[in-house]
């Protein structure tokens, strides 16, 4: 059964992602909740607790009364924690001493497993790992957060006091900050617990606050808002960037009236979710999103839907032009690209890894150059299309050459999303203009140069078949986001890009010239012994036709034996092509949909647009081409074909997909002989 995702999960999500695109952008507001499942009293427990040991030490049995209110009653005043300590212990050090009970691990509490950091705590360090978080303003007093932090390797700047904030750095040069809102057990004099201590904070304390708040987007977990007053009237008038970073508190939970009312005015967003899973989860999306680079899932429609909207609207879309300029600079520096000898591919997650990071970081430059080349018009290509020569060269340097090419993957990317584009839309004297394109050869030490249309091949591109076999499922979503087509009509400009581009290949092969000039005269003395042979036959006037039938034979295997050779004049991959049986006496295999192009060519010949647009110059050595792939990749179709028959013999499929092996039964299927 497929995993089924929640609300609360598709929210994590989007957090996530503005997390990871938003580093250091929130800030972190945790309260009892992150320490619930770590065994450490809360804080208004500790208070509860001393008021007994108080009464305790007067001996006084204050029996089924509420320890708070007995201190009330005797003392007239609400008990404080400097009031209750003072009482129990004289001197600050046997007051820290009496608190660290509560808080300090003993070994028993560790046999135990509690007063540990939490999953909870885990997840923040994990977060503030990968820089996501750096301001954390704890409302507990324990050190849990510090000691995940220093687990982690992270030693956090730590504020509790009011006097620690006057000198401490400014927020934005620290790279992980630990602020002790309501004090810390080791300082008793800081810790702040009855709702008159919770009302206000001192004057440092409410400058800090306030610029968390107003600077800061704001995650809340574990805190319930009942009784702290002052944090609450903060948070309401403070914190006002909820349009830039929306308020998001987690709670297993609904939240009580204060809390609520908070969020609803914030227009923040509730996570009924613990601490401990939801800022676990957090951390290991925001890693995996990091491991990746990967973009929001609304990054790609939004600057797309941008795009088309500039492109409609002003004579120069001046914003689609800087928007595309980023995406290329950014993915220029991508870290991948930078590999040599001494960066082991293991290190950085593997080949596996790297590509994956490579080809989301793609996504966006790839998405805008498709909308340009469908949208577009010639003064907007030139944006872009200077791009594909850029990411055909591998990074200088020595090492796994698979990973000196990486970057070459981002081109076959451009390339494709640029030229599919084109068909789309019908701009072949721009495709004309790509394929033209000449770069070094991939073996370029010696000095020989090779047009894009054989340069960016996904066989030769990608490191393992599976990649190049998936790249058309992977790359199609990005299409159709940006030229706005169905599936079908994408398929098949997949399809016309595909041949077109090994057309070329043959088309600029070095012998091929040669060769088409020799079919020419071969079918032309295939033609006319085949006309020889039908008027002597028609005659039937008894003459022998054997030595007829025989030129006519060795004219047919001459054009064979040269379509064959132009057949070789480029090398075939698995690519996204549908081929099929041609139900011929020799068992040949084609391209349906080449065969369809060329029956216009041969109708329209040179005013075809392919010709007039510049793809080549005459239509009839096109067609030869043309028939060429169309037998080439054919030949791949019935291989595949032949190769799915169970041992034995069994049904022959009629159509074959290069890329999937699918098979579509346009024609049915014949059966062989066992």
């Amino acid at each position: 059964m497929a995993n089924q995702y929640s609300r609360t999960d598709d929210e994590l999500l989007s957090l996530a992602f503005a997390l990871h695109a938003n580093p250091g952008a929130y800030a972190l507001l945790i309260g009892a909740g992150t320490s619930y499942s770590s065994g450490i009293p809360v804080a208004w427990d500790v208070l509860l607790d001393l008021c007994r040991k108080a009464a305790a030490a007067g001996g006084e049995d204050i029996g089924e009364e509420a320890p708070d209110t007995w201190w009330e009653r005797t003392r007239s005043q609400e008990p404080t924690y400097s009031l209750v300590l003072e009482r129990l212990a004289k001197t600050a050090t046997l007051r820290q001493a009496l608190l660290e009970g509560y808080f300090e691990v003993s070994d028993a509490d560790r046999e135990a497993g509690i007063k540990q950091p939490t999953a909870a705590h885990k997840g923040i360090a994990r977060l503030v790992a990968v820089g996501a978080i750096k301001v954390i303003i704890t409302l507990n007093f324990d050190r849990l957060v510090e000691q995940a932090l220093r687990a982690a390797g992270i030693e956090p700047t730590v504020i509790t006091h009011p006097s620690e904030i006057d000198g401490m750095r400014p927020l934005h040069q620290l790279d992980c900050v630990v602020i002790h809102l309501h004090g810390d057990y080791k300082n008793p004099d800081s810790m702040l617990n009855t709702e008159n201590e919770l009302g206000s904070y001192a004057p440092a304390t409410k400058g800090l606050l306030q610029r968390i708040l107003e600077d800061y987007g704001l995650l809340i977990a574990g805190w319930s808002a009942n009784h702290d007053k002052g944090l609450r009237e903060a948070i309401q008038g403070w914190h006002t960037n909820i349009a830039r970073y929306p308020l998001v508190w987690i709670d297993p939970h609904d939240l009580g009236d204060e809390a609520s009312a908070l969020l609803e005015h914030k227009r923040g967003t509730l996570l009924k979710s613990t601490a401990d899973d939801a800022l676990g989860k957090l951390a290991e999306a925001v890693m995996s999103l990091r491991s990746r680079n990967a973009l929001h899932p609304l990054s790609v429609p939004v600057a797309v839907a941008t795009a088309k909207r500039e492109l409609s609207g002003r004579p120069v879309a001046v914003a689609v032009h800087d928007t595309l300029a980023i995406a290329f600079a950014d993915l220029h520096q991508h870290p991948d690209f930078m590999y040599d000898n001494s960066r082991d591919a293991e290190g950085v997650g593997g080949y596996l890894k790297i590509l994956e990071r490579i080809e989301e970081s793609t996504k966006l430059p790839a998405a805008l150059t498709a909308t340009l080349a469908y949208w577009g018009d010639a003064s907007t290509d030139r944006w872009w299309c200077g791009e594909l020569e850029r990411f055909s060269y591998r990074t200088q340097g020595g090492g796994d050459t698979a990973l000196l090419e990486v970057r070459r993957v981002s081109g076959l990317w451009l390339f494709y999303a640029a030229g599919v584009s084109a068909v789309l839309a019908g701009r072949w004297q721009l495709l004309a203009d790509i394929f033209s394109t000449w770069v070094p050869s991939r073996s370029s030490y010696d000095g020989t140069r090779q047009s894009l249309a054989k340069f960016f091949d996904p066989g030769a591109t990608y490191k393992e078949p599976q990649h190049a076999s998936a790249f058309f499922e992977t790359l199609r979503p990005v299409l159709m986001e940006a030229t706005s087509v169905g599936a079908e009509a994408l398929d098949q400009a997949w399809q016309t890009f595909e041949l077109l581009r090994y057309t070329m290949q043959v088309l600029e092969g070095e012998k091929f010239a040669d060769l088409c000039t020799d079919y020419f005269n071969a079918s032309n003395t295939f033609e006319q012994a085949q006309k020889a042979y039908d008027v002597a036959n028609a005659r039937n006037d008894g003459g022998d036709l054997t030595q007829l039938q025989s030129a006519r034979h060795e004219a047919w295997q001459e054009v064979g034996r040269l379509t064959g050779q132009i057949v070789r004049q480029t090398y075939y991959e698995h690519v996204h092509v549908l081929t099929a049986d041609t139900h011929t006496q020799d068992g040949g295999w084609g391209v349906p949909l080449a065969t369809k192009l060329g029956d216009e060519l041969r109708v329209l010949r040179d005013t075809h647009e392919f010709i007039t647009n510049g793809l080549w110059d005459e239509s009839a050595p096109f067609v030869v081409a043309l028939d060429a792939v169309s037998a080439g990749l054919g030949m791949l179709g019935r291989e595949l074909a032949y190769g799915q028959l169970p041992a034995g013999g069994g049904v022959v499929a009629s159509t074959m997909w290069l890329d999937t092996r699918d098979t579509m039964y346009q024609r049915g299927p014949r059966t062989l002989p066992v």
